[in-house]
C-alpha cells in the first residue's frame, strides 16, 4: 500500500498530511469528499501516492539522501517504524 500524500490549506497555514491509500482512486475520492467538507477557508490538495515517506529535520539529512549517503539502513529503519505506528493505530 502506497502513501497518499495531501497539501491542507487553511486560512492562509498549509500541513502536509500521509495516509495510506490502496488506490489512486481511493486518495482522489478522499481529496474530493475533504474539499466538500472544507468549507471556503480551506482546500485539500492530493499531491501523489509514494512508496516512502521521509521526514527529515536538516538541510545535512536532506543532502544526504540525496547523495545515497542513508542507505537502505536508513530508510528500512524508516520503513519499519511507519509500519509499526500503523499496527499501533489499528
Amino acid at each position: 500500500m502506497k502513501t497518499a500524500v495531501f497539501r491542507i490549506g487553511i486560512s492562509g497555514a498549509s500541513v502536509l498530511v500521509c495516509v495510506p491509500m490502496p488506490n489512486l482512486q481511493s486518495a482522489c475520492a478522499l481529496e474530493t469528499r475533504l474539499n466538500a467538507r472544507a468549507g471556503k477557508h480551506a482546500q485539500v490538495q492530493f499531491l501523489g501516492r509514494f512508496e516512502d515517506v521521509c521526514h527529515v529535520t536538516t538541510i545535512k539529512e536532506v543532502e544526504r539522501l540525496m547523495s545515497g549517503g542513508m542507505g537502505n539502513h536508513e530508510l528500512s529503519r524508516f520503513r519499519k517504524r511507519r509500519q509499526s505506528d500503523r499496527m499501533q493505530a489499528e
